[in-house]
């Protein structure tokens, strides 16, 4: 195996942790506001941080993050 077929490698397994990462961070607020039945319900409804979209809109095009920074100014009392 080459060197740069190893250093992709690694950044690939390092782009799956970071996004599991965020993944179960996600999750984690999830269920700090919502029951699981509830969950698919954020998931899926448009969301007024999100004019015109879905929590799951967001995720699907890689901004997960968008996600999670709402979920933390909701746990952290910001008023949205």
């Amino acid at each position: 195996m080459s060197g740069q077929k190893i250093i992709d490698g690694l950044k690939d397994a390092e782009a799956h942790a970071l996004a599991s990462n965020r993944t179960k961070q996600l999750y984690e607020l999830l269920n700090v506001f919502y029951s699981e039945a509830e969950i698919a319900t954020y998931l899926f409804s448009p969301h007024p941080q999100f004019p015109g979209y879905t929590a799951m809109d967001l995720i699907a095009v890689g901004r997960i993050d968008d996600v999670i920074r709402t979920l933390v100014a909701m746990a952290e009392g910001v008023y949205l």
